[in-house]
């Protein structure tokens, strides 16, 4: 079995985050993780000076690739030496085409450029973001293998016979200040390794691992090799022996981990914990507050900066301004009985709905998920040349819209020439258009506003024993506004208009100390509740018990999942119950490793693998620790070292206390069942 790494990156693009690539820590990688081949893939890029540097330079093969933006998702191509300057040549193209981070490659420029993909190896991005979409596969070709994020995706991968070859890679940056190196490497059962021994075995699942003994479920979870399951891990230990220790060292070793760490959860005082508690709480509500008013956030952007009072004055100057002039009408004098002195300025063409049309057609031609069926109903031939048309006559209404923005200009000199000549006033102007509209616009948010403050159950969801209630209300008193702020702020004159939507907002919009920004959220009143399964709300030890599901939610985004003893926080119950079953249903989708020394736990849970450690001290007081791993079922849990102890000795002296002590307690509970 030979261990590889094609997936590194050398040079920074405009994909990359700024570093500064270290030759001498590339040897040092390949050296520890004891890396039999690599590739180098920098995104959109290969440098020739460079690849032959690297390769004249090191003692292992290197092959050459390039990491390429392809409809938005990611694809490595890797290719034989023999075709150095012609890929030189491809990535040239490449990169001329990829200038900024959102640019991407379509399927027609990739394969104008990639013709003759048979010579390559390519392995999209997979289970892994960002996602070359299956879609694209069977287009491109010779698609086998795929890049997936981490060792359970790799597991699942390669016993699902629909997937394609799983392989784990690093993505790594190889910088001078990279310290702990990646462990997301690929077993590969070649003789010699060469491209085409390569290319022959990432065909196969029988071939690819992520230990060098074969096997399916295990990886290297630490630099010297020890070997752990992709799915659910326990470690048993006794006290001070170096389970922490481990957990500590595997999330060193690798990113994008959770990790809930002994006692976390825990505070040392109930003030702390309930201060702890309500801010979380807070937090939630908050960000359900967002989401549920967002999109009265986006009318009141449109209906603060209306001001009607203002607008009806204007009315009223207008109307009495045709009245004086109605009177004065027959003691004009030449300078107001011009027609001009008494009309109204010219109406511009409203452009909106052809700007929506143009921008429609835009998002209807950049389509890529949706193209195939597009172009069943609709020919691209004829969307270009309904866009042209769009364009067209938008240019003719910008343009005449342009002219009447002069010819007003001009009408606006010439009646205030006329106004300073004559001695009878000009007529105001008014806008009755958009006065109109702003009447209705305000009539549209108070009926929004009305329905608004009905009561309404907003969320109710279920987190196992829990259930999270949160509910509207209007403001139905003064006190009423502290569920909402903290603020030492009066409300009186606000709620006394709280009854007409308008008025009331133009209300807090005149107090300086609520921003316009925040005005949506003093709308309603929000109750926010996590109650328990009697539906009581959570005290003690329950707000504790909640937040460890809470921080299992969602976990599997993370690649992998560390919790060090969890019984240090939790009755037995509610970890039998409660935790056991959400931890098992999360080692389907991320590695777990768990720390534990309860039977509730550590036994019950029944785990796919058990880490074992041992402390010793040498003859000379030396300190260390040591860790053995096996199955459930082997007789003997294993070294790195090649040592072994015996697993039962283990399991019972970790989770009960040893044979004796576990057989005196058996007998307890059996006398007590028995009376």
């Amino acid at each position: 079995m030979k261990k590889i790494d094609l997936h590194l990156h050398t040079i920074k693009t405009v994909s990359d985050y700024e570093f500064q690539f270290s030759f001498e820590k590339l040897k040092e990688y390949i050296c520890e993780r004891e890396i039999d081949a690599i590739a180098i893939t920098n995104h959109n890029l290969f440098d020739i000076k460079q690849y032959e540097y690297v390769r004249d330079n090191l003692d292992i093969p290197v092959f050459l690739g390039v990491e390429v933006d392809l409809e938005n998702g990611h694809l490595l191509i890797i290719t034989s030496e023999d075709d150095i300057y012609d890929f030189e040549e491809k990535c040239n193209l490449v990169s001329e085409k990829i200038v900024t981070e959102n640019d991407t490659l379509t399927f027609d420029a990739f394969n104008d450029i990639f013709k003759n993909r048979d010579k390559y190896i390519l392995i999209p991005h997979y289970q892994k973001n960002p996602i070359l979409k299956i879609e694209w596969y069977s287009k491109i070709g010779n698609i086998y293998t795929g890049e997936v994020k981490n060792q359970n995706k790799f597991s699942l991968c390669k016993n699902d016979n629909d997937s394609l070859v799983p392989v784990l890679f690093s993505d790594e940056r190889i910088t001078a200040n990279l310290t702990d190196f990646s462990l997301r490497q690929t077993y590969v059962d070649v003789q010699s390794i060469t491209f085409n021994s390569l290319k022959y075995a990432l065909k196969d699942k029988n071939k690819v691992a992520l230990s060098k003994d074969g096997g399916n479920d295990l990886f290297e979870v630490l630099p010297n090799g020890f070997l752990a399951s992709s799915g659910l891990n326990v470690v048993l230990g006794n006290r001070s022996s170096g389970k922490s220790v481990t957990l500590d060292k595997i999330c060193n070793y690798f990113s994008n981990v959770k990790y809930i760490k002994q006692f976390s959860l825990i505070e040392k005082d109930e003030e702390s914990e309930i201060k702890i508690f309500s801010k979380r709480i807070q937090t939630n509500k908050s960000l359900l507050i967002d989401n549920y008013l967002k999109d009265l956030k986006n009318v009141l952007v449109d209906i603060l900066p209306i001001d009607l009072e203002k607008k009806e004055n204007e009315l009223k100057q207008y109307l009495d301004s045709w009245i004086n002039y109605a009177t004065e009408y027959n003691k004009r004098d030449s300078f107001a009985k011009a027609k001009i002195y008494s009309d109204g300025l010219l109406e511009k063409e409203d452009d909106k709905e052809i700007n929506t049309l143009i921008i429609s057609l835009i998002t209807i031609l950049s389509s890529v998920k949706y193209r195939e069926l597009i172009n069943k109903y609709l020919d691209n031939e004829s969307l270009v040349g309904l866009m042209k048309e769009l364009i067209d006559i938008n240019a003719d209404i910008q343009l005449n819209n342009k002219k009447i923005k002069e010819a007003n200009n001009i009408i606006r000199t010439i009646k205030d020439n006329l106004t300073t000549q004559s001695t009878i006033a000009q007529p105001l102007s008014f806008d009755f258009k958009d006065y109109y509209l702003s009447k209705k616009k305000i009539e549209v948010f108070n009926s929004l506003f009305n329905a608004i403050k009905q009561p309404t159950e907003v969320l109710k969801e279920q987190v196992n024993k829990f259930t999270i209630i949160a509910k509207t209300k209007p403001f139905l008193a003064l006190n009423d506004y502290k569920t909402v702020t903290t603020k030492r702020i009066s409300f009186k004159d606000a709620f006394e208009k709280y009854e007409d939507g308008y008025s009331y907002i133009k209300e807090l919009k005149r107090m300086e100390s609520i921003p316009e920004s925040e005005i949506y959220k003093y709308i309603v009143s929000f109750d926010y509740k996590i109650l328990n399964e009697y539906q009581l709300e959570v005290s003690g030890g329950e707000r504790s018990e909640f937040r460890l599901l809470e921080e299992l939610n969602g976990v599997t985004q993370f690649d992998m999942l560390l919790i060090d003893e969890p019984e240090s926080s939790f009755d037995n119950m509610f970890l039998n119950k409660d935790v056991n079953e959400r931890i098992k249903g999360i080692s389907k989708h991320i590695p777990v490793f768990l720390v534990t020394h309860n039977s509730s736990v550590g036994e019950s849970i029944k785990p796919d693998y058990y880490l074992y450690t041992k402390r010793e001290i040498d003859a000379e007081g030396n300190l260390s620790f040591m860790l053995f791993g096996g199955y459930p079922t082997s007789k003997e849990l294993t070294s790195i070292e090649g040592k072994t102890i015996d697993n039962y000795s283990s399991l019972i002296t970790s989770l009960e206390g040893g044979d004796s002590v576990y057989n005196e307690r058996k007998k307890d509970y059996e006398i007590l069942k028995n009376r």
